[in-house]
Formats: structure tokens, C-alpha cells, sequence
């Protein structure tokens, strides 16, 4: 398979699998489950975490939060909170992985600088540049 034909759910599989590799203590919960609706894939020492493969962040040198989305990708439904109820995301993408508390997201957001912004018709958040992360990403 070239990286071309893959699909949005083998780069999240992928992303689990690097994310397992890197904190063997993250306990995943079941694919499409109560708990994977909400947001959590996983937990790591007893906190929620949801895991993302995000191409994106290689090309735009960026973090993508989701703050807000529209059901099944339908642009014709109404916003509503995307559904985080995590204490943290890990971020998987080429060579790299990110992992954030939700404070550390929340006192970013907070800054004038990141502003929310639409970046799809079904999906409105924070892009937020790597070089702002230093301070706030957990370390391996």
C-alpha cells in the first residue's frame, strides 16, 4: 500500500500502534464503543486520552484542535462541541508524536494569537504552530 491509498483509518490504526509503542501502559478502549463516541481512545495512568494521526502537522507545521464539528461530516447540521472529553491528546505523525494535557491545550487557546478558525466545512478549531508547543508538550 503507498501512502497515497491509505485511508483515514489506517493512518489513525497506525497512529494507536506508534502511540503503543512509545507508552506501553496506554490501555485502549473498544473501537466504536461509548467511550471511543466521546473522544477517548485510550487511558494512560488513569487519564483519557485520545489519539490522533495528523498528517497534517508534517506539511503545515501545525497542531489541529477540533473545537466544534458537524455530525457525520453533514454540513447541512447545526455545530455542536466536538466530543473531547479527554484529559489529553497524543499527536502521531511522520517521525514525530505529541502528547498534551487538555490544560496545556486550554492555555494556548486562551492566547489572542490562536484564534478559532473554520478549516473545513464540518470542522472548526485551533491551529496551533509546533514552535508554541515547547513549552507544554510532555516528554516521553
Amino acid at each position: 500500500m503507498t501512502l497515497l491509498e491509505r485511508t483515514t483509518d489506517d493512518v489513525a490504526m497506525e497512529a494507536v500502534n506508534v502511540a503503543q509503542l512509545i507508552w506501553p501502559a496506554l490501555v485502549l478502549t473498544p473501537r466504536a464503543g461509548v467511550e471511543d463516541r466521546q473522544g477517548v481512545d485510550a487511558y494512560l495512568y488513569e487519564k483519557r486520552i485520545q489519539i490522533k494521526g495528523d498528517q497534517g502537522i508534517a506539511k503545515s507545521g501545525n497542531l489541529y484542535i477540533e473545537a466544534y464539528e458537524k455530525t457525520k461530516g453533514k454540513v447541512d447540521q447545526e455545530w455542536r462541541v466536538s466530543p473531547h472529553r479527554c484529559d489529553g491528546y497524543i499527536f502521531v505523525t511522520y517521525g514525530d508524536t505529541y502528547r498534551l494535557t487538555m490544560e496545556a491545550i486550554e492555555s494556548l487557546v486562551a492566547m489572542p494569537e490562536f484564534s478559532e478558525r473554520q478549516i473545513s466545512e464540518t470542522s472548526r478549531g485551533y491551529l496551533l504552530p509546533l514552535s508554541a508547543l515547547d513549552s507544554v508538550v510532555l516528554t516521553v
